[in-house]
């Protein structure tokens, strides 16, 4: 939900949009054209800054005025930038509340100006044909989330964006900013308690407000790419063959090694898959989860198999008789 302020510019009372995400101060061409341009001198843009709007498309700003704007009993001089396909009359940005030192309560629903010596009411009174209202009584249980029917507004256009209310946001209530679809006038949403006790919703209960999205504004800004894309591969091109040249040394380095190592007793070991032979009173128990398959001949070699085996090593043999051969990591035996 927008929260606005009644000031008097040039003369003329009109509701200002207090924005803390604007950057500047700005006042659309349509209220310019139509009230202060027979009073008001435009000045040409001299600035080299692009100012982007919520949806990342680019403002086309007309010009600047400085125009003097009346708050309760405090005259200033303020600089707008005008700019075409505005959704507001008048906004107030982040520069003018910064400097007016700016403290918005919601609890008495005011806002505090110039260090305190004006004190305005916020302007939050609810538009009905933008409020969303509870479809049936819903009960949201303390510190949960809940998914609720509504019914939604007969707005003129599709799309609009879902936001909280101040008097419910400040009992712990709060809904999730989505886009929803004007069209479909009964959907759900989703909100969520933070307090810890219930609330309680009758039916046709305010609880949402919708920002409407123009859909002329609307839309995906596509950006190319595909220089960074080149970059990325010749870089991945050069890792991958600095990769292959560093394992093609380290094998070499590492066969080098092994033919240092090799000693007189290296060929007792050949190469190929080792096993262990067990005699009969080294088998476990059956308790155990590894069961034993022995060969005719009590002289042969012993085999162990297990359901949670895992492939061995074949470098390496076994020397303990007392541990299961497959080393599974669920039937150790001790």
């Amino acid at each position: 939900m927008n929260v606005y302020i009644k000031g008097k510019l040039n003369g003329r009372f009109l509701r200002l949009l207090c924005d803390t995400g604007a950057s500047c101060s700005c006042i659309s061409l349509k209220y310019f054209n139509r009230h202060l341009r027979n009073n008001t001198q435009l000045l040409p843009n001299t600035e080299n800054q692009l100012y982007v709007s919520a949806n990342n498309s680019f403002l086309n700003i007309v010009g600047i005025v400085n125009i003097s704007l009346l708050l309760g009993t405090k005259t200033t001089n303020v600089k707008f930038l005008v700019m075409k396909d505005l959704s507001q009359d008048a906004i107030l940005g982040s520069e003018f509340l910064s400097s007016t030192s700016a403290v918005i309560n919601f609890d008495s629903n005011t806002i505090s100006l110039f260090r305190g010596t004006v004190v305005l009411p916020l302007v939050t009174s609810l538009d009905d044909t933008r409020v969303v209202r509870t479809f049936k009584p819903v009960r949201i249980r303390a510190n949960c989330e809940a998914i609720i029917p509504v019914k939604l507004p007969d707005i003129k256009q599709s799309l609009a964006i879902t936001e909280s209310l101040p008097n419910l946001r400040n009992r712990g209530l709060g809904v999730a900013a989505v886009l929803v679809d004007g069209k479909c006038r009964n959907t759900m949403i989703r909100v969520i308690n933070v307090s810890d006790s219930p609330i309680f919703l009758k039916e046709r209960k305010p609880v949402a407000y919708l920002t409407l999205i123009q859909p002329s504004s609307a839309g995906i800004h596509l950006t190319d790419m595909s220089p960074f894309f080149e970059t990325a591969r010749t870089d991945m091109s050069n890792d991958k063959a600095n990769d292959v040249h560093n394992i093609n040394s380290s094998s070499t380095d590492s066969s080098q090694s092994q033919q240092r190592a090799r000693g007189p007793s290296a060929d007792r070991f050949p190469p190929g898959p080792r096993v262990t032979t067990i005699n009969s009173a080294d088998i476990p128990s059956a308790a155990h989860s590894c069961s034993t398959a022995t060969s005719e001949h009590s002289s042969d070699t012993a085999r162990t198999a297990c359901g949670h085996a895992r492939p061995q090593a074949t470098g390496t043999p076994f020397t303990k008789p007392n541990v299961c051969l497959t080393y599974c990591g669920y039937c150790h035996l001790s």
